[in-house]
Order: structure tokens, then C-alpha cells, then sequence
């Protein structure tokens, strides 16, 4: 096996690739959540129900 290879079809850049975009999605949907729970649905403008 060549150097950083884990098994003959993965190394360990592939992995961390892999994790940087579990991390990624998983980030922007908290962030969708969050924004969500701060202000929505919307209050109207003038104010009534």
C-alpha cells in the first residue's frame, strides 16, 4: 500500500474530504434551523393578526 492509503480503494485525504462535507451540510442546515427559529413565520407589517 502507498503512503496515507487505508485500504487499497480509500486513503486518508478521501476521508477527510468526506468529513469536511458531512461537516459542511450538517453546518448549513443548522444554520437553516436557526434562522428559522429566530424569525419564522414573519410578523406582518402593519402589525395586526
Amino acid at each position: 500500500m502507498e503512503t496515507g492509503a487505508i485500504t487499497q480503494y480509500v486513503d486518508f485525504a478521501q476521508i477527510v474530504l468526506y468529513m469536511f462535507w458531512i461537516f459542511f451540510f450538517g453546518l448549513v442546515y443548522y444554520l437553516l434551523q436557526e434562522n428559522h427559529r429566530d424569525g419564522y413565520p414573519l410578523e406582518p407589517i402593519n402589525g395586526r393578526d
